[in-house]
């Protein structure tokens, strides 16, 4: 019985030091990949105007699209989409115009500074130009 319960105990000691990997539903970053939020695609022009905001900087980090803003807020209530129409340009490489998109529900005047990221990788299986309204720099996303 003692052999028993020692092996018992060392099953559990084993696999309670084994990692688990979960889905990210609370935007925790798994394996130090970045947390990205999914693009939306805006046929109807839903989220062609919001809150005013400005576009500070924009960078790619593997398949996520990192944009730096600052907009008058504070206080919470903010929702940031990066919404995008589903269309191409016929080029090569394809373009993607896309937009973000500010709802901002708080009161607060104060300048806010902060990063949000989305996942751009759904919106071609090869390379890509992103065309980020209102980003003067070029974003060139390409998978893999």
């Amino acid at each position: 019985m003692k052999k028993l319960c020692f092996a018992f105990g060392l099953v559990i000691i084993i696999l309670s030091a084994c990692k688990t990997v979960r889905n990210n539903t609370n935007n925790v970053p798994v394996n130090n990949e970045p947390v990205c939020t999914l693009i939306v695609i805006d046929t109807g022009g839903i989220y062609a105007s919001g809150d005013e905001f400005l576009l500070v900087g924009a960078e790619l980090k593997g398949k996520c699209l990192e944009i730096e803003v600052e907009y008058s807020g504070g206080c919470g209530g903010d929702t940031w989409t990066l919404a995008w129409t589903g269309n191409l340009m016929k080029s090569l490489p394809p373009k993607a115009n896309i937009y973000l998109h500010l709802k901002d529900e708080d009161a607060c005047r104060e300048v806010v500074r902060k990063k949000v990221s989305f996942d751009i990788s759904s919106i071609y299986n090869g390379e890509v130009i992103l065309m980020l309204k209102d980003f003067r720099g070029v974003l060139t996303y390409k998978p893999g």
